[in-house]
């Protein structure tokens, strides 16, 4: 499913050139725990070409010789995912998979995110945080804001053994594994581009450093980036999909 959607062109024609191809789960900003895609595995890498027969050749290796059908669950508060689910759409397509756009009021798409009725296709915004939150929250087991249902025991044990480990090389190489564990080898989610978005404010308001939101996240002064699953996550449900969104 990733080898079907040219990243590249979403950034460059729906996103303007501004963002980024791969800046989740790790982030660009992040020294020392960032992977760029050249230093992924070529397996990796890979999935972020754009190789529509190999696609092909994937689902019909999956039990989908003549294509299959999937619905698409999004939240009509962000009309970014309008124009979003037509491009994947019209991607999809192109390899004989129908996917049927399922719009909602957001209400009712958040009480889907851990319902057991949640549609095969799941697009939602998340956000960064930091290394251990951002792998927590979106690939731990049993994670609320893990709507792509990704569970696996050595992911588990491994970020246990990060969260008490005491020097810093040590737990950061950990870290630096998890993040292309997720990207490389269990592919929970198809890997879409980040946007970029900017905050701009009157130069004489004081105190205010550029937050869009206080509590959970402080966003950079000279803007942010909003991951879109990557910080567009798209999400797909393992049940359906063959061992991983490849």
């Amino acid at each position: 499913m990733n080898l079907a959607v040219d990243q590249k062109e979403m950034l460059a024609t729906l996103l303007n050139g501004e963002g980024v191809v791969l800046d989740y789960p790790f982030s660009t900003d992040w020294d020392g725990y960032y992977t760029p895609i050249e230093a992924l595995p070529p397996e990796g890498a890979e999935l972020f070409g754009y190789n529509p027969e190999k696609a092909k050749r994937l689902l019909a290796e999956a039990g989908y010789p003549d294509g299959l059908e999937f619905e698409l669950m999004f939240t009509t508060t962000e009309p970014y995912h309008l124009d979003l689910a037509a491009m994947l759409g019209a991607y999809y397509q192109r390899i004989g998979v129908t996917m049927r756009a399922l719009p909602l009021d957001y209400p009712t798409f958040r009480a889907k995110m851990r319902e057991p009725d949640q549609a095969d296709g799941y697009l939602m915004f998340n956000s960064e945080g930091n290394p251990f939150a951002v792998l927590r929250k979106s690939f731990v087991t049993d994670q609320t804001w893990n709507p792509a249902f990704h569970s696996d025991d050595w992911f588990d044990t491994r970020y246990k053994e990060a969260l008490v480990m005491r020097n810093k090389e040590e737990r950061d190489a950990i870290l630096k594994e998890l993040n292309e564990y997720i990207i490389v080898e269990r592919v929970p989610h198809v890997w879409l581009p980040t946007l970029a978005e900017y905050s701009a404010w009157w130069p004489y308001i004081k105190n205010y450093y550029g937050e869009l939101t206080t509590g959970s996240t402080r966003s950079s002064p000279r803007g942010r980036r909003t991951r879109c699953a990557a910080r567009l996550r798209w999400t797909l449900r393992f049940d359906r999909w063959s061992r991983s969104s490849r």
